[in-house]
């Protein structure tokens, strides 16, 4: 054990294994910064090299390594979630909701820092400071959706020894207040869509009845309608634009029709079959996007019929699930 220490003197791993340098001089000055490497020979091959020039020259003559900017790590993060999940980037969740969080709020502020400067008074200010376009603050869960990435960043620089301890130790956890979900009655389902546009109401009333998620019916295609058979194939999901697999590998199935979804079917194949893929489109032949869903016609419909409007079309699926449990 003593040989080994003597191997490893003024050598020290972090906790993921990173070597790292120390050496204090006669004149007090302190050494202490990561060797970038995981290989105890190439980290022993570095210490002698520093060790030999401050003998020699009273100091390191080669500059100690220089500290990557927050954006260098975060472009080598990006990198890395990449190849973690493929060239052909199908998780959603990646590419639309982190790398957006990344691009809209993260960088503007940190892209030019250096990520060992980054402490928690500078990253209890930037939550703090996080705010919507017309001023308010963010929700909490939209605030902990942009630190996601944020952390997945810091914890990488960790893991590669480009920061010794992690700043987000000492940050007080943000807040999240979870909506529970709305589901209406049967009552409100009929009181909705006697109060909701002509042009949407098949759709709604699918989502209703079926429990397909807002993505999984904006995403469904003519060439999954089996109406021989008497279902439908969830195969897509439509989210920001883009279409993905869906939520989860169970969420690919089968769905049966009764007669008032195939009735629907059979209506929509009147309005909108030869105008494109899609089942359900937009007055411009379109697929449907649920922020402009929610915001246009789904609440106002809800304010119409005098119910409440502190629902989204997620909450169609939550009415389907709970109805479905009522009738058993």
């Amino acid at each position: 054990m003593a040989n080994k220490d003597r191997l490893n003197h003024h050598l020290f791993p972090n906790k993921y294994g990173v070597w790292c340098f120390q050496y204090k001089i006669r004149n007090g000055r302190k050494y202490k910064f990561s060797l970038k490497t995981k290989n105890v020979g190439n980290a022993r091959k570095l210490r002698d090299q520093y060790i030999d020039e401050i003998r020699q020259h009273g100091r390191i003559l080669e500059p100690e390594p220089e500290a990557n900017t927050f954006g260098e790590v975060a472009q080598e993060w990006v990198d890395w979630k990449r190849t973690k999940i493929g060239e052909d980037i199908r998780d959603y969740t990646f590419k639309d909701l982190y790398l957006y969080n990344i691009n809209k709020y993260i960088m503007p502020v940190f892209h030019a820092m250096l990520i060992n400067e980054i402490d928690f008074e500078i990253i209890d200010k930037f939550t703090g400071n996080l705010k919507r376009e017309d001023g308010k603050p963010l929700a909490g869960s939209t605030k902990h959706n942009i630190m996601i990435p944020f952390t997945g960043i810091i914890e990488f620089a960790l893991i590669k020894g480009y920061i010794e301890k992690n700043p987000l130790d000492l940050v007080n956890p943000i807040k999240v207040n979870h909506k529970k979900s709305q589901p209406l009655s049967q009552d409100e389902i009929k009181r909705f869509l006697q109060h909701t546009s002509p042009l949407y109401k098949d759709f709604f009333a699918f989502m209703f009845i079926t429990g397909l998620r807002m993505g999984e019916s904006a995403a469904l295609k003519w060439e999954d309608v089996k109406l021989a058979g008497g279902y439908i194939n969830v195969n897509e999901t439509y989210v920001r634009g883009n279409f993905y697999d869906p939520k989860t590998g169970s969420s690919k199935r089968q769905v049966k029709l009764n007669g008032i979804t195939r009735d629907i079917l059979v209506r929509q194949a009147k309005k909108t079959k030869g105008k494109g893929e899609h089942v359900f489109l937009n007055r411009d032949g379109r697929p449907l996007r649920a922020n402009s869903i929610n915001a246009h016609h789904f609440r106002p419909t809800l304010k119409k019929a005098g119910l409440s409007e502190n629902r989204s079309c997620r909450d169609t699926r939550g009415t389907f699930i709970t109805n479905a449990l009522d009738a058993n």
